[in-house]
């Protein structure tokens, strides 16, 4: 349904840099909204906005535990490894 796909959504753009395996040369480039919300300090998200999300999540670390559990649903479709275990993680070049 609607609320489903927006709550994957909103998981997603958020914490995106997890999803995909980004080289560690490109890393400085990564710009995500999970800081603002992690510190409810909007600069780029809409203040409003930004805070009326956290008020539906129940606040940023619900917010936080939910768009990291969109991450491994994702990874998971993608038959990429967990980043919830290190020892999942992949070796880096």
């Amino acid at each position: 349904n609607d609320e489903n796909y927006f709550n994957k959504l909103l998981g997603y753009t958020n914490h995106n840099y997890e999803i995909h395996d980004i080289p560690e040369s490109k890393k400085d480039l990564i710009f995500s909204g999970d800081f603002e919300y992690k510190n409810n300090k909007f600069k780029i998200i809409d203040k409003e906005e930004g805070e009326r999300v956290l008020e539906i999540f129940g606040g940023s670390n619900k917010f936080e535990k939910h768009c990291k559990e969109i991450v491994s649903i994702i990874r998971k479709e993608r038959g990429k490894t967990s980043l919830k275990d290190e020892d999942n993680l992949p070796d880096r070049a």
